[in-house]
């Protein structure tokens, strides 16, 4: 849903999903994370505010503040195991809740 060049998402009661206001500027979706007790995989939003990227979970909840330069999920097979970051000179690996797993330094020249 695009309202005034920003983005939400519609309520889609079959999956679970909210009704998320139209407050980003884009919105890129993403399966994957095999939940253990369920046993079948769930989904997360990337999404951009003021130019920068964050993950939201399909219920519309911030998983990851909006801080990133760039956000890109990093896959096994089919699904995403984590999102790979870029913030200023720093790049690594976070979990779907915005946790660091790996962190890689780059000195600028």
């Amino acid at each position: 849903m695009n309202e005034l060049d920003l983005w939400g998402i519609l309520p889609n009661p079959e999956r679970k999903v909210p009704f998320i206001p139209c407050r980003f500027e884009e919105i890129r979706f993403y399966p994957g994370f095999m939940d253990e007790r369920q046993k079948i995989p769930t989904f997360y939003f990337l999404v951009r505010q003021k130019g920068l990227w964050g993950i939201i979970s399909k219920t519309g909840h911030q998983q990851a503040p909006c801080i990133y330069d760039a956000l890109s999920p990093k896959e096994d097979g089919r699904l995403c195991i984590g999102f790979e970051y870029r913030q200023g000179n720093r790049s690594g690996l976070i979990d779907a809740k915005g946790k660091e797993v790996v962190i890689e330094r780059h000195e600028r020249r």
